[in-house]
């Protein structure tokens, strides 16, 4: 199934396998243990694919790294878009579109800082950035 549909939640895979979300997670987490799977961000939002080693034959291997890479390529597009639409964007707010720890969020955020695509409001923890429209 997760070839089918990579990046899929315990409660999507659940549903689809007719499973409960604990037998869907054990199993997860061991596959995760042998390297058959990989999983990314966290909590509920927590989605998992399989892992390089799944996709033995070259043409399988372009599938792996389109499942993995082009979502990542487009972080900064969906955060960008998300600031457009609001009159501010959190970290907490990045961690719940994109799935991703708060490090990874922040690291994402000051990017577009540096690029010049936000402004930073206020500074810490719980600082928030708006869209620099130049």
């Amino acid at each position: 199934m997760l070839k089918d549909s990579p990046r899929s939640t315990v409660n999507q895979l659940a549903s689809e396998l007719r499973l409960s979300d604990s037998v869907v997670k054990s199993i997860l987490d061991t596959s995760i243990e042998c390297g058959l799977i990989e999983a990314y961000g966290t909590g509920r939002g927590r989605t998992y694919m399989l892992s390089a080693n799944v996709y033995k034959t070259k043409k399988e291997k372009i599938g792996y790294v389109r499942h993995k890479d082009i979502e990542e390529s487009r972080y900064l597009e969906l955060i960008i878009n998300m600031a457009k639409s609001n009159d501010y964007i959190a970290r907490a707010v990045v961690v719940s579109l994109l799935h991703v720890d708060e490090d990874k969020a922040y690291k994402l955020l000051k990017q577009l800082v540096i690029k010049g695509k936000l402004i930073p409001v206020n500074k810490g923890r719980y600082s928030k950035y708006r869209y620099f429209n130049k």
